[in-house]
């Protein structure tokens, strides 16, 4: 494949639906595939080398490939994939005795979480680079969205005495004692998701506003979890990484968002995925920057262009885009109304946008 100063953008049909090969298709031929690709997969084994100096001997075994091998799965919770893995599956991935029982698997796997997230990364570099060098087309075009991913954990009503509590002091709504085990109401995932793509189709600024009103009061740090003042009263969840939002009606809040923005940068030719996933009450502007870096990291080089929705069009984006050296592109506002006079928040209308998408490659300097 020539290396073309500037890639058209292709697809490679198929690149990446496994389920169509019976030799790739499962957990256990994923783990014979990771195994074979031996340039990757022992540095992957190194590099999470769970052994300890202490202790009774660890049962021989690779954890990671265990771990793969419940990523490559269809369960999206640990006890049900480990009550349907085989003993051949485990004895692939190194353990002798076939499967462990479940509170070891869930303890090497939160460990693994723990100290090993960079060694996956830098794992899946490694291919990734090598696909690239054989074929620039990789990662030449990349394709960037965000969607809601909700979790387990609920909010629990956690106003301790002496606190402010607005449930308390709400006369009509028949609060119950402080301390007490209430649940706030949860939004759907689909109205999470609607309300973020109304914000995105306002000015900036306005979105940014609405944004921050959603966002917790105050947070704090508690043993097995976090602490967020909300609507003027305390919560606890067991997730401390997961964001919060706040949906009011009328000065009142109504409902809650509890989890998690999965955004993915998606190869164009292949259909590959790079992912990043951040709490609720970040900003997919502000996700962008960071996931551009690991997207550059990880391909060795920044893509030629990348496509988002207006959810980008904000922040520093266009800052990013321009100094990074790829092109992004993003669709522009609605055209306004004739007669009517643009916010000095608006988006960039559509000269400057094509400003900010023409530069030369070299130098990356705007052509006007």
């Amino acid at each position: 494949m020539p290396n073309l100063r500037y890639q058209p953008p292709e697809r490679l049909q198929g690149a990446t639906n496994y389920s169509k090969h019976d030799k790739l298709r499962g957990s256990l031929n994923t783990v014979r595939l990771v195994k074979q690709q031996v340039w990757a997969s022992n540095q992957l084994r190194n590099d999470c080398d769970l052994t300890v100096n202490h202790g009774r001997k660890r049962e021989d075994g690779r954890w990671e490939l265990a771990a793969v091998a419940f990523v490559a799965s269809r369960q999206v919770d640990l006890q049900p994939w480990w009550d349907e893995s085989t003993d051949q599956l485990w004895r692939e991935c190194g353990f002798k005795k076939g499967k462990p029982p479940y509170h070891r698997v869930w303890e090497r796997m939160r460990e693994l979480g723990e100290k090993c997230d960079e060694a996956f990364l830098d794992a899946a570099t490694l291919v990734i680079q090598r696909c690239r060098a054989h074929d620039p087309r990789v990662l030449a075009h990349v394709h960037v969205d965000s969607t809601e991913d909700e979790t387990h954990a609920a909010l629990v009503h956690d106003c301790q005495p002496g606190e402010s509590c607005a449930r308390a002091e709400d006369d009509e709504g028949g609060a119950s004692p402080q301390g007490s085990a209430y649940r706030p109401q949860r939004a759907p995932t689909m109205q999470a998701r609607e309300q973020r793509e109304e914000w995105n189709e306002e000015d900036p600024a306005e979105a940014e506003q609405h944004a921050r009103d959603a966002e917790p009061e105050a947070t704090e740090d508690i043993d097995k979890g976090k602490r967020i003042r909300v609507g003027g009263c305390w919560f606890r969840t067991r997730d401390p990484k997961a964001g919060t939002r706040a949906y009011k009606r009328n000065g009142k809040t109504t409902r809650f968002w509890h989890g998690y923005y999965s955004a993915k940068a998606v190869d164009h030719y292949t259909g590959g995925v790079i992912p990043s996933v951040d709490p609720a009450n970040t900003q997919e502007y502000d996700v962008f920057p960071e996931l551009m870096d690991q997207v550059c990291k990880m391909a060795g080089k920044a893509p030629q262009t990348v496509t988002g929705d207006k959810g980008l069009l904000g922040g520093e984006v266009l800052r990013v885009r321009d100094a990074e050296g790829h092109r992004a592109r993003v669709p522009l506002a609605r055209r306004q109304q004739s007669g009517t006079q643009g916010s000095p928040h608006s988006r960039p209308s559509r000269r400057h946008a094509l400003q900010a998408l023409r530069w030369r490659d070299e130098a990356n300097t705007f052509r006007h």
